[in-house]
């Protein structure tokens, strides 16, 4: 203690040195306690007094962690030795046995807690020191071995290894739910192991391993009666096994080629029955003729019993996948992050196929509703209504689980909920220029009296800029509910100058909301929200950047209308429009040469110095609130620039980077420009993420080589790892009919010099959807035609395809991150890229 009071608040590593040897001596000093010397004096063999030297937080470090279980297993191990010396020739007491029992679940404990720290090494000395404990293996151990040995790269050890330890498992059958269970696990571990060693072909691992697992787990769930979680997990690898070998069908060229070689041979074997007809019977040609026309069929046989295979294992893994992705769900919640999510790429790229109608309606049945709410956006999306005929199988399974959706979520009356949406949309799409029913008084605006935002009292609907979280009760206890609005509001600015309002909830608590209507798609937005929900569960599930606690800083997006929504205020900061006047005036008077901007630009650097430390400075005197705002700054800016550059952000000019003045978290807003579509604006995107001098200033000396870059890299490295979890969520946006994956600005009409400034940033787009793309809002443009369509889907896979290049692994996480940054900080990309507006922003940023 002496030594942790001489040190200062700043010397944190000699801080956490010291708080892991008190850690250490804290277990001396619980080991010396009574209740554990008198177990110890009793010698009793019960050893379920001392499952507390086993248990351990996982949230710790794994350095402490380790130097904990080290010290217990060290005590243990110390009682033993000497119980063994006081032993007669190799026999062992109970409470000898009792020891050698806890000190292997020591080991064993630092092997998982190594393993999942990637401390391999540490991982295999403790597991086998566990192995040698124990003169018959155990299930425990001989698992925890097999895990090691696989992330050794031994891969045939480890698949031989559990092949043998599912050999005693069966021997000893047991009708116990947990053995069963225990067993059925193994069987799904090892088939997932063998399919991806590729070691045995995919029907027979189904067959031998998945389903038999699968089998024990569903008569597990009926025994029990009760949501397990090995259960799901069961599920889960299943059907992560079954969605992967439908990928690999779908993609193989072989159904193609099957295809283009039936209809050659179809239409050989015609022309030469036409043939046969013409030629005399009996004839030397004739027979040549006859067992070609024979070998023809067999070959087309073939080919046909081929095609039918290929066809009949793709339905078969889908099926699988659908129906173990929706008993996963149903079996329990820890793989509600991402199971979802792949369950609805699967079923909307298979939407009209009548095959699995059935297989859908099941599953979809099987899962509760509000495991969807996340992708409602793209569930009612997808809702039509056929011009003639009943609904088809498809719509009824989807509409009927919308419907489930709104009954058994949203525990209000529909009818308020509308009245809320109404008055919402109809404020934002309110105009607010020139118009005399606006009064001014006091410098506040006021609402007009008759306009329903006004009359909204005391209503049981969410404010929804509270994050209103779904209760799988179903009894929103903590909900909180809108009271009232303000009647006075204030203009965000920009041409169709959205409104501020502030609702108040039955909390207390003032809920800023912008309400915005005019000529902006605010689905986009809502869409890349989502994708940042996604990176954010993503991120928080490595322990690196976990620990860093790295996320995308989001805001809430609720679209209404074609054109219209609310979103959850957050006010900007101001912008040098000076500046930005200037650099506008160079680009217009040169026509946008770059040896003239990049000029300007140093002109520009020359007058002005970086500022942006002294930002933290001011707000902050003591130094631990300092390094902790400038730290978050420096991680923020790291996550959000590596996942705006893997999902093409652009349009990111000054006034869509804001910033959180209470924690130094930056803040992206208008989301409309994704996908690397800022490539194709009149002034394209020349940077990858944006990095001014500025921006480099906030980070301190060591700029962008220091915490930004490590940052940097594990974020680009979990998303490396997690790529096909990113891609999923990217394919179930890729069948929605009202995501735009190409950009269309049609600029309002002219309104003064703002509004022509403004429109130039984009290109003029044409008005025919057969000139170009056409901008789908809410269906209105969109015809279910695959030829009309065919742009849209192009358009998607390009953007898709963009994704997938930039997780590519080919090129190291340090090369990549080292040449984004290069790129970003280039003095002729910083001089020619858009400078934004000098006009204040239409849209929010950080909360207050």
């Amino acid at each position: 203690m002496e030594r942790l009071r001489t040190l200062g608040n700043e010397d944190i590593t000699e801080i956490r040195e010291t708080a892991r040897n008190i850690m250490s001596l804290n277990q001396l000093t619980q080991w010396r306690r009574r209740p554990v010397q008198v177990h110890l004096s009793s010698k009793s063999p019960d050893i379920r007094s001392m499952s507390q030297l086993v248990d351990i937080d996982p949230e710790f470090e794994f350095s402490s962690l380790e130097r904990i279980l080290a010290t217990r297993a060290s005590l243990i191990r110390s009682v033993r030795r000497k119980e063994e010396r006081e032993r007669i020739g190799d026999m062992i007491t109970p409470f000898g046995n009792s020891l050698l029992e806890l000190e292997k679940r020591c080991l064993v404990r630092l092997s998982v807690a190594a393993r999942k720290s990637n401390k391999l090494q540490v991982a295999l000395n403790s597991i086998v020191k566990a192995r040698r404990l124990e003169g018959i293996s155990t299930h425990e151990v001989s698992q925890e071995f097999a895990h090691v040995l696989w992330l050794q790269n031994e891969q045939k050890l480890a698949v031989q290894f559990l092949k043998d330890l599912l050999l005693r498992q069966n021997q000893t059958a047991s009708s116990e739910p947990e053995l069963v269970i225990e067993r059925a696990l193994s069987m799904a571990r090892l088939g997932s192991w063998i399919s991806e060693a590729c070691m045995e072909k995919p029907m027979d691992i189904k067959h031998k391993y998945f389903d038999t697992a699968t089998a024990l787990a569903t008569e597990v769930e009926k025994q029990i009666n009760t949501r397990g979680n090995v259960c799901a997990s069961i599920f889960h690898k299943c059907a992560l096994f079954a969605e992967h070998q439908y990928h690999v069908i779908n993609k193989s060229p072989d159904a193609v080629r099957w295809k283009i070689y039936m209809d050659r041979k179809s239409q050989e074997i015609k022309q030469r029955e036409s043939q046969l007809l013409r030629t005399q019977p009996r004839s030397s040609e004739y027979y040549a003729l006859f067992e070609d026309q024979k070998k023809a069929k067999a070959v087309l046989a073939e080919d046909e019993e081929a095609y039918k295979q290929h066809n009949g294992a793709l339905v078969t893994f889908l099926d699988l996948a659908i129906n173990m992705y929706s008993r996963c769900l149903a079996a329990s919640d820890i793989f509600d992050d991402n199971v979802p999510i792949r369950f609805c790429s699967l079923w909307f790229a298979n939407f009209e196929d009548r095959r699995l109608q059935d297989t859908f309606k099941n599953a979809v049945a099987r899962i509760p509703s509000r495991k969807f709410v996340f992708l409602s956006h793209q569930l009612s999306a997808r809702i039509s209504q056929p011009s003639q005929g009943g609904l088809p199988a498809s719509q009824q399974i989807l509409q009927g689980l919308v419907i489930r959706m709104s009954i058994h979520n949203i525990p209000l009356a529909l009818k308020a909920i509308e009245q809320v949406c109404d008055a919402s949309i109809e404020w934002a799409k309110y105009p607010v220029k020139d118009n005399r029913a606006i009064k001014k008084v006091k410098g506040l605006l006021h609402i007009p009296d008759s306009l329903t935002i006004r009359r909204l009292r005391d209503i049981q609907v969410p404010v929804v800029t509270s994050h209103p979280a779904i209760d799988a009760t179903l009894k929103y206890d903590h909900c909180v509910w809108i009271s009232h609005y303000d009647p006075t509001f204030t203009t965000a600015g920009g041409i169709n100058l959205p409104k501020i309002s502030t609702c108040y909830g039955s909390n207390g608590e003032k809920y800023k909301q912008l309400f915005k209507g005019g000529n902006d798609d605010l689905r986009q937005d809502a869409v890349m929200e989502q994708v940042f929900d996604l990176v954010n569960v993503v991120l928080k599930c490595d322990r690196e950047t976990k620990k860093r606690d790295l996320k995308v800083r989001g805001y809430t997006v609720l679209p209404l209308a074609a054109q219209a929504g609310v979103l959850e205020y957050r006010p900007s900061d101001p912008k040098h429009t000076d500046i930005l006047a200037s650099l506008k005036q160079t680009r217009e008077r040169h026509q946008g040469r770059v040896d003239a901007m990049v000029a300007s630009f140093k002109e520009v650097c020359d007058k002005t110095a970086p500022v942006m430390r002294h930002y933290f400075t001011e707000k902050h005197k003591s130094p631990i609130a300092w390094f902790a705002m400038r730290l978050n700054y420096i991680r923020s800016v790291a996550t959000t620039s590596i996942v705006g550059h893997v999902l093409g952000l652009g349009d990111r000019h000054v006034s869509n980077i804001l910033m959180d003045n209470g924690t130094g978290e930056v803040v992206h807003i208008d989301l409309g420009i994704a996908f690397d579509q800022g490539k194709l604006l009149r002034v394209p995107e020349r940077v990858p993420f944006r990095m001014t001098r500025d921006m480099v200033d906030g980070m301190g000396y060591s700029g962008t080589q220091g915490v930004f870059q490590r940052c940097a890299e594990e974020t680009l490295r979990v998303l490396r790892e997690r790529s096909d979890v990113i891609m999923t969520v990217l394919e179930v946006f890729k069948h929605d009919p009202l995501h735009s994956w190409f950009m269309v600005y049609t600029p309002p009409p002219p309104s003064g010099p703002r509004a022509s400034s403004r429109s130039k940033r984009f290109k003029t787009a044409p008005t025919s959807p057969s000139d170009a793309f056409p901008r789908n809002l809410y269906g209105s443009d969109w015809v279910p035609d695959s030829a009309t369509n065919a742009p849209v889907n192009e358009a998607a896979d390009r953007a898709l395809n963009s994704v997938a290049r930039k997780l590519d692994k080919s090129l190291s996480v340090e090369y990549t991150v080292n040449e984004l940054i290069a790129e970003a900080t280039d003095i002729v990309n910083l001089a020619t890229i858009y400078h934004g507006t000098s006009i204040i922003p239409d849209f929010p940023a950080s909360p207050p």
